[in-house]
Formats: C-alpha cells, sequence, structure tokens
C-alpha cells in the first residue's frame, strides 16, 4: 500500500494524482473542456477519460496520450462504439 496512487478528475479539467501513503496531491495534467467520465483498465495500465469537447482519451500510467477518438462520428453523427478485449495480463486491444 506505500505506493497505491488515487487519480481523480473534475469537471474544470484538472487531472489529480493523490498518493495515498502521504496523502500528497500532484496536478499532473490539465484536459481541454473538462472531464466528463473516466475509467481505468483493470490493471491500472489504461485510463480513458471522455472530456467536456466529446473526445476520447486514452492514456498510460505516466500520462502520455496513446489514442485521441471523438465519441461522435462526423459522417453520420452516430456514437462511436469501443470494446475492449484483454489479450495477454497487460495488453488491450480496442475493437
Amino acid at each position: 500500500m506505500d505506493n497505491e496512487i488515487l487519480v481523480v478528475g473534475t469537471r474544470s479539467g484538472q487531472l489529480l494524482s493523490v498518493l495515498i501513503s502521504s496523502q500528497s496531491v500532484e496536478v499532473v495534467g490539465n484536459v481541454e473542456g473538462g472531464i466528463i467520465q473516466m475509467s481505468a483498465s483493470p490493471d491500472g495500465e489504461l485510463l480513458v477519460i471522455a472530456t467536456g469537447l466529446g473526445m476520447l482519451l486514452f492514456m498510460t500510467p505516466e500520462w502520455d496520450v496513446l489514442y485521441e477518438i471523438p465519441l461522435v462520428s462526423s459522417e453520420v453523427n452516430t456514437f462511436n462504439v469501443f470494446t475492449f478485449q484483454p489479450l495477454a495480463k497487460d495488453a488491450f486491444s480496442l475493437l
């Protein structure tokens, strides 16, 4: 439990990292348009954030953005649907 971290996202877009053992808080980023929803993969290796600008951000534990995908397709004005399928212990595939 010494290195457990809680990630917090705010409506205004702040992305915060809280180190549980010391209760120290660090601002690790700011998401344009604010954060509507976010969720981590079961192994904690992927964070997905839905932004107020209608984008999905897929991020690593080092805060690198792997993918930035619109929630709504401009062609037909429909929602994109994403499914995660576990490939291995530490891998996910976007179908």
